[in-house]
């Protein structure tokens, strides 16, 4: 690991790279010689506990939430017993705490809930004559004792953890509660406020930093983690250090790309494996364990730790999120959709329709998915991509079911909704051919060439259109390699660097007439130049023509394999997500 400086109150000393896993043991600290405390109910390692929200009653004052927040921050710090608050809450657990505040006494008292057993009072704390994070602390600090936990370590203050200033800590609480609610925007404001008030506020810039990184800004979020962790080592929690680590992992991971992502998946894993050796019972280490493996496409690892999750955390949508792949991976549809039911209803529609969709296909719900899509192309009005991406969706499972008009009539009109949309039309193009592709294979030629009458009349800069629209107008009309739209859009294409383009038209149009041999060394070549799904279930039928079925079998098993593969480092190539990719996978279903 590369060393890197940590400002300290001491002064700047050495200390390791932050994503290190060996990085993130707390420094020890004088054992706590506080006034004991009575054991109340000794709890064994690991008990969830469910913080439920303070009760306030009577009277104004300080915001509930605040107390919440603090209390939550305080138990957190414990590596025995797992205090469950906020959007982390785990209502079904065993036992639970009940925190009720007095503001007119100043008084806070905590019972502790069991099911089928009345409330036992814990622990209570007065700050009449000091501040409310102190009185955090000492709270915290008896509760803990009461559960039967030793206190070998001394916990971080909360006005350190968190804040002192309780401005702060209400604005990052409230930024929780609108993050949980789907209110990015509004999240990600609270927290700019609560950092206003208090600038290193540990739980006020991880906020910011999962945002900024959920909203696509990764240079900015890798710097606000990296520097938090660098800069206020001396405010962090372990379950904080561990959170910033993991987002800072992941925002290097995909500023990587899909090629160069796997050494930081494998660092998130390692950062979760040796965090649990410390913290066995910190469900973030877990967390980071799973993605780990998830992202690295060990789903058999990640399974166990996502389930096990989704009992913990489930309000964390997320966790649905993932699992709905996991449970994909494994074989195991229904599984899937149940871990996706409810969780598009906090993550954007964009995220979850795929994974839902994926679930209902391989669970044979077919018309449920038919439905699905078709109430979603509606909503999807104001969102131009994702419209794209369902009209290719409902094309895709319209050819899964061997329904070819449906299919023709989606890919139809998404050429439509691309021609009355130019700015969109150079992103797509791609899909565009791909589109075009299908309908040709599908013997739609003749409506393809009115919608490339239309798309010609489009005013694009994009040169590449032009050669697009040659090519398909080649595809549809053409019998046979001596006709002269065909050679002139092959010497075209050429020209212009679209050599993979040239190499499928001539194999389709050698395959048409019959030259199999000549088919089979053009789709071959095109294939290496650009290794695409409908020209591979080409080359594997010409193959079967030539005779090699054995050459044409691996090629079909190869294929298949790849398009049902789930790696979520890269773009899903499964049939449902186009429809060029949906008529290569029915190649593979040749007996």
């Amino acid at each position: 690991m590369v060393p890197v400086l940590a400002a300290c109150s001491g002064g700047a000393t050495p200390r390791l790279d932050p994503t290190d896993p060996l990085a993130d043991r707390e420094p020890r600290r004088e054992p706590d010689r506080g006034p004991a405390v009575a054991v109340v109910r000794a709890l064994p390692a690991g008990e969830v506990l469910d913080l439920r929200p303070t009760e306030r009653v009577g009277g104004s004052g300080i915001d509930p939430a605040v107390v919440d927040g603090l209390l939550h921050a305080a138990l957190r710090q414990s590596p025995h017993l797992d205090f469950a608050g906020g959007v982390e809450r785990c209502p079904s657990a065993a036992h639970s705490l009940a925190p009720v505040f007095d503001p007119e006494t100043r008084r806070i008292t905590v019972a502790l809930w069991a099911v089928n057993d009345a409330p036992t009072p814990l622990a209570a704390v007065g700050f009449a004559d000091r501040d409310l994070p102190s009185a955090i602390d000492e709270l915290a600090r008896s509760i803990r004792l009461a559960l039967g936990e030793r206190l070998t370590l001394r916990p971080l203050s909360v006005s350190r953890a968190y804040s002192a200033d309780l401005d702060a800590v209400r604005f990052t609480e409230q930024a929780h509660a609108d993050e949980r609610r789907g209110l990015q925007g509004s999240a990600l404001d609270r927290a700019v406020r609560a950092l206003r008030e208090d600038p290193g506020c540990p739980p006020a810039i991880l906020v910011r930093t999962s945002l900024t990184l959920a909203g696509g800004d990764l240079p900015e979020a890798e710097r606000m983690a990296n520097q938090a962790l660098v800069l206020l080592g001396e405010r962090l929690t372990p379950s904080i250090r561990h959170r910033l680590a993991r987002l800072l992992l992941l925002a290097r991971a995909e500023r990587a790309g899909p090629a160069g992502a796997r050494a930081f998946d494998d660092k998130l894993r390692e950062l979760g494996v040796v965090s649990l050796r410390e913290r066995p019972f910190d469900p973030h280490a877990r967390f980071s364990r799973a993605l780990g493996n998830a992202y690295l496409s060990r789903f058999d690892a990640a399974l166990p730790d996502f389930r096990n999750l989704r009992a913990r955390w489930p309000d964390v949508p997320w966790i649905g999120y993932h699992l709905c792949f996991a449970e994909l991976a494994a074989g195991t549809p229904q599984a899937a959709l149940d871990a996706i039911e409810g969780v598009d209803r906090q993550l954007p529609e964009a995220r979850t329709l795929l994974p839902r969709a994926l679930a209902l296909y391989h669970a044979g719900h077919h018309v449920e998915l038919s439905d699905m899509l078709q109430r979603a192309g509606r909503r999807a009005a104001s969102d131009q991509l994702l419209a794209h991406e369902i009209l290719r969706m409902q094309a895709a499972h319209a050819i899964l079911l061997g329904d070819a008009d449906a299919a023709a009539r989606h890919v139809l009109e998404d050429l439509e909704w691309l021609r009355a949309r130019p700015e969109q039309l150079e992103a797509a193009l791609i899909d565009v051919v791909d589109g075009g592709e299908v309908l040709v294979e599908l013997g739609f030629g003749a409506a393809l060439m009115i919608r490339l009458e239309a798309l010609r009349a489009v005013q694009t800069n994009a040169e590449g259109v032009g050669h697009a629209l040659a090519y398909l107008a080649a595809l549809a009309t053409a019998d046979n390699t001596a006709d002269p739209t065909a050679r002139m859009a092959d010497s075209n294409l050429v020209k212009s660097g679209r050599t993979a383009w040239a190499a499928r038209l001539r194999g389709f149009l050698a395959w048409r007439s019959g030259d199999l041999g000549a088919a089979a060394n053009e789709f071959a070549t095109a294939l290496r130049l650009a290794d695409e799904p409908l020209s591979r279930a080409r080359f594997a039928q010409v193959l079967l023509s030539l005779g090699r079925e054995e050459q044409a079998d691996q090629v079909l098993a190869e294929l298949r394999d790849d398009l049902l593969r789930i790696d979520l480092r890269r773009p899903l190539q499964h049939p449902l997500s186009g429809p060029g990719r949906a008529l290569a996978f029915l190649a593979t279903q040749l007996d």
